[in-house]
């Protein structure tokens, strides 16, 4: 079990193929955030919204990899969110995605 403030990522139990696919995915998703925010940001306030990624979701041609990653995004929002800003509740910024994957990252 691993000691309370312990990483996944930085566990000694995870095999070495395993955290480098994890780091891989969770680069990927960054990536993708990062690379899409301005075509999700809809109203281009710099700010993802649920709405935003919501619609993003049904959008024609959806990947099943990108709606992975919408998914994600949508159901950690609060928290992404929160990473870095408390300016408005419920949404993303840019700086948020990078204050969080780095964390993500590090940790």
């Amino acid at each position: 079990m691993q000691s309370k403030g312990s990483s996944f990522l930085q566990s000694n139990h995870l095999p070495t193929e395993a955290k480098t696919n994890a780091i891989k995915a969770i680069e990927d998703l960054r990536d993708f955030a990062l690379s899409s925010f301005e075509s999700l940001d809809s109203n281009q306030d710099g700010f993802l919204s649920h709405y935003e990624l919501e619609q993003a979701l049904k959008a024609p041609g959806l990947t099943a990899k990108d709606a992975a990653f919408l998914n994600f995004l949508l159901v950690r929002l609060v928290e992404i969110g929160n990473s870095h800003h408390v300016e408005l509740p419920n949404c993303i910024t840019k700086e948020d995605l990078n204050v969080y994957f780095a964390k993500l990252l590090s940790d």
